[in-house]
């Protein structure tokens, strides 16, 4: 699972966020429901476009919800972050707020968890790409696998990623 930190900005640049994505999934085997899609499966919307569509996207949506496992395992990898970065004494006051698709609750499996650090008090971009180092070699002595870091300090957001290993 990939997981994505955009640091340093302002609290009032992203709202408050609802909860991530929920555990409750009709299928804890990480399969999607058989049939989601199956041509043979009657639609109460058969004789409407719009009312076919919106069941149709129901299906999906209840097919890809993440399961209980998946949604255990994003936050988890939230969590350690969170400990991580309360370890580091730049940090120590920071918070962090997932946001994108995890925070929404419309993550794929496949969905990276973004997450925003607020807090800290780096104003420039130097100062940003600077404490995102700090995170970068904090996520190659933590206690767990941290695969594949890498800060992107060109970006216009700098960013520090990474695939959280099992």
């Amino acid at each position: 699972m990939a997981l994505d930190f955009i640091a340093l900005l302002p609290d009032e640049e992203i709202p408050e966020t609802p909860a991530a994505c929920e555990a409750a999934s009709s299928s804890d085997t990480g399969e999607p429901a058989p049939d989601a899609w199956s041509i043979t499966r009657a639609h109460f919307g058969a004789d409407s476009l719009e009312l076919a569509l919106h069941e149709e996207l129901l299906d999906f949506a209840e097919a890809f919800r993440p399961t209980r496992a998946e949604s255990a395992m994003r936050e988890a990898a939230v969590e350690r972050v969170v400990s991580l970065l309360a370890s580091l004494p730049s940090f120590a006051s920071a918070s962090v707020r997932p946001f994108g698709s995890y925070a929404t609750g419309l993550c794929l499996p496949s969905s990276d968890v973004d997450l925003a650090v607020f807090g800290t008090g780096f104003e420039s971009k130097v100062q940003q790409v600077a404490g995102l180092r700090q995170i970068e070699k904090a996520l190659h002595r933590a206690g767990w696998r941290a695969e594949e870091v890498e800060v992107i300090g060109s970006a216009k957001v700098p960013i520090v990623k990474y695939v959280d290993g099992p």
